[in-house]
């Protein structure tokens, strides 16, 4: 597959090349599609804790963190 990488995006991709981080421009893009991956990834993530805080599967902090401190109080 080729690809015509826009002109305003050319200094960003030779920044990163010239500081020594990459070596080509196909490492960047490489890169910057995984740091996509990742975004995506953690996008579906948050999604996914807010459906289950708003379907009531999930324990408030605040009862965690006593039901914890319980615990240190008592020894066990």
């Amino acid at each position: 597959m080729s690809y015509q990488v826009p002109s305003d995006v050319i200094p960003s991709i030779d920044a990163f090349i010239g500081t020594g981080g990459y070596s080509s421009s196909d490492d960047v893009l490489r890169a910057a599609v995984g740091l996509l991956k990742r975004q995506e990834s953690d996008i579906a993530a948050i999604q996914e804790g807010i459906a289950d805080e708003v379907a009531g599967r999930v324990t408030p902090a605040r009862d965690v963190l006593a039901r914890y401190a319980g615990r240190l109080q008592h020894g066990s």
